[in-house]
């Protein structure tokens, strides 16, 4: 079956993954060839740390494919240049690591940690008015001056606005404060950051994930 699972995910392209590392993790580097001779031959000890590593700590202990459907996976299968720049990042990911653990409550631990900082950044990277907040005021504002600023932005960035919307979102008092001018170069450096956010997530490594997500894979975060 291990022969058999191998010479199908090389007839497509693709990688076996397993959620059962000790007893089929030494046959996933191996030849279809030589499965049968490493079975009968037992596992040797191993311990070198790689991205597949990461790859298998990531499907089978931080994300719930319940919710996947066939439509789903067909989906998936089309997004191919956000999984070849995604398997790039766990490669980078995987050389952060020593290049052996032989310990595997220490391995696990050092691959929890290294998948939790992926999420973290990942959630920095979805576009939110957080995010463009941040690239937009940055910390050269006084906070009363911010604050203003902070409505006038954020009424602008509202999907459902458009520039009715963000009229109907300021108050007289907000645009009697801030000033004319004041408001419409808030309204443009706004609108700048925001797309410069939302470029960032569509061009990332890890938008992959994102892409998971919408079709329906959910991930255990701080697991």
């Amino acid at each position: 079956m291990a022969t058999l699972a191998m010479a199908c995910a090389e007839n497509e392209g693709l990688q076996v993954v397993t959620e059962f590392p000790r007893l089929h993790g030494q046959l996933l580097g191996k030849p279809r060839e030589q499965i049968l001779t490493a079975c009968l031959d037992g596992a040797k000890p191993g311990g070198t740390t790689s991205s597949h590593q990461l790859a298998e700590f990531l499907v089978y202990r931080r994300c719930n494919v319940d919710m996947l459907s066939g439509e789903n996976i067909v989906a998936l299968k089309d997004e191919r240049a956000a999984l070849a720049d995604f398997r790039t990042k766990l490669d980078e990911l995987a050389k952060t690591l020593p290049q052996a653990i032989h310990d595997e409550e220490a391995l696990e631990e050092r691959l929890r940690g290294t998948l939790n900082d992926m999420f973290e950044a990942w959630k920095k990277e979805q576009p939110n008015f957080g995010a463009a907040s941040n690239r937009f005021f940055g910390k050269g504002l006084g906070s009363e001056l911010k604050k203003i600023a902070e409505k006038l932005a954020e009424a602008a960035l509202k999907p459902e606005a458009g520039m009715g919307g963000f009229i109907g979102g300021i108050t007289g008092q907000t645009l009697t404060c801030a000033g004319a001018g004041f408001a419409i170069a808030v309204i443009f450096r706004a609108v700048e950051s925001w797309r410069e956010v939302r470029h960032k997530a569509k061009t990332s490594p890890l938008r992959y994930l994102t892409k998971l997500q919408e079709q329906g894979v959910t991930f255990s975060i701080t697991q």
